[in-house]
């Protein structure tokens, strides 16, 4: 069969019919159909009001890989469902493709624009942060889901400014969740309350699946699939009031109680006899070996962002004491940043000064038993 060749082609009122000439006749319209885009970047780092975000410059394969490799594998599979023994044993394999997803993942998440707003000017900033925006979705041939776009409104004494994208009115929240955390007016009680009943509902499907009430049964399982949902991300949202704070603890209480031989004993009791501590105080070391991962530990290249340094350290106490930050109101207090300065500066030296994260908590934990220290205050 013979293969005929394109047939003449008409062009600007002439007929082309050598073959280089209808080639070039179809590239020209090929082309014709496609957008010539200006060599523009991402917004300018200046332009918005806002801190930039984080990029993956610090995290490297081999930080992914070593990370795989120190995975207990005798826990539960986390959200992805994948048992930790596949993860660690196929380290070798996963940790390209972990890293890649890592690093995308801070591009690809929420948009968000946040300042304090006390005048007209700065409602008027934000307006136009919003606009850049908009403009830049707009050269890149995109645009944001403005049904999914919401302005929450933070204090008492919010302006309540409208807001637009696109000439749309944008929806208001009171409360959203990202990343997991519910957040709302900066308080931490809706979060309290969700991680608590989802704890509760692990634990009793605990309690009716589960015939065995032994302790090598109970307690393994408590430790894998209900306290991971009472401490995810909790120094973001460590309970400050005292009934978030027992809302909290009565999960482990009901726990404890499931173990066999320990339905008499007193909360305290059971503790000591299977080797816990109380919530609030796994908060209170958490938030140490938190500040230990920022000031000495893999964190430490974002302390500054985070912390200050005493300018005047007196000879008492340890080098790495930090300024303790002012607040104006009990809200404040009980930020991270704030609530952990404190017991970091009345460390001792011989703790803070330790040369891994082992001997850290090793030493963190004879602290806190000398001192009696079972929560923030008490």
């Amino acid at each position: 069969m013979q293969v005929e060749g394109v047939a003449p082609l008409s062009y600007n009122n002439n007929m082309v019919t050598a073959d280089t000439e209808k080639a070039d006749v179809l590239n020209q319209f090929f082309s014709s159909v496609y957008t010539v885009e200006e060599p523009v970047g991402p917004v300018p780092p200046n332009s918005c009001t806002v801190a930039s975000a984080p990029t993956s410059q610090w995290l490297a394969q081999d930080m992914v890989l070593k990370g795989l490799h120190t995975i207990n594998v005798n826990k539960a599979p986390g959200p992805d469902g994948i048992h930790p023994r596949v993860l660690r044993e196929l380290g070798a394999e996963l940790q390209w493709p972990l890293f890649l997803i890592f690093s995308d993942s801070l591009s690809s998440d929420d948009t968000k624009l946040c300042r304090p707003v006390n005048s007209i000017q700065d409602v008027t900033s934000l307006q136009q942060d919003l606009d850049q925006l908009a403009i830049w979705a707009a050269k890149w041939q995109m645009r944001f889901n403005v049904d999914k776009c919401k302005v929450m409104h933070v204090g008492c004494k919010n302006m309540l400014a409208p807001y637009t994208l696109n000439g749309t009115a944008l929806g208001k929240s009171i409360m959203e969740k990202d990343l997991g955390v519910l957040v709302d007016n900066l308080g931490c009680s809706k979060q309290c309350q969700a991680a608590a009943a989802r704890a509760n509902k692990v634990l009793s499907c605990i309690k009716r699946g589960i015939d065995s009430r032994e302790e090598g049964v109970i307690l393994p399982l408590y430790r894998a699939l209900v306290r991971p949902h009472l401490e995810y991300a909790v120094q973001f949202w460590s309970p400050v009031l005292k009934r978030d704070i027992i809302e909290l603890e009565r999960v482990q209480r009901r726990a404890t109680k499931l173990v066999k031989g320990m339905e008499s004993l007193s909360y305290e009791e059971r503790l000591a006899k299977l080797g816990l501590f109380t919530l609030e105080k796994r908060h209170l070391r958490g938030d140490m070996i938190t500040m230990y991962k920022y000031i000495r530990g893999s964190y430490n290249n974002l302390s500054n962002a985070l912390f200050t340094s005493r300018s005047f350290q007196r000879t008492r106490g340890h080098p790495l004491r930090l300024e303790e930050g002012r607040f104006h109101l009990n809200i404040r207090k009980g930020f991270f940043t704030v609530r952990a300065v404190k017991l970091w500066n009345s460390l001792p030296e011989s703790v803070v000064l330790a040369d891994t994260l082992y001997s850290f908590k090793k030493g963190l934990d004879g602290f806190l038993a000398s001192e009696g220290i079972q929560g923030y205050g008490r």
